[in-house]
């Protein structure tokens, strides 16, 4: 069931997913480039899903939003630094006049 969630959120998405269905688990890698909103959806439907199935013994879908808000941050505060460094290399290079 969520290994065919994954599988069709991640080729939308970017991102790849290694499913062990005898452990019950999946590796997900994602790229510069991965929609980590896709990556939210799909992790929330299958968090949904668990949780409905478990009740009070899965993981709820807010935690599982909380995970991806960390890679999500981390990506936003990496562009904004390189979109820094590279004004801050062009002001010093002098391609903006005195």
């Amino acid at each position: 069931m969520w290994d065919e969630i994954l599988l069709g959120h991640a080729i939308r998405g970017d991102f790849r997913c290694t499913a062990e269905p005898i452990l019950d688990r999946f590796r997900i890698a994602v790229g510069q480039y991965s929609d980590l909103d896709r990556l939210e959806e799909a992790l929330a439907e299958i968090a949904e899903r668990e949780y409905d199935a478990a009740g009070c013994n899965a993981v709820d879908v807010y935690t599982v939003r909380d995970l991806v808000r960390g890679p999500r941050q981390q990506r936003e505060e990496a562009v904004t630094r390189k979109e820094t460094d590279t004004i801050e290399d062009e002001i010093a290079t002098g391609i903006y006049g005195e």
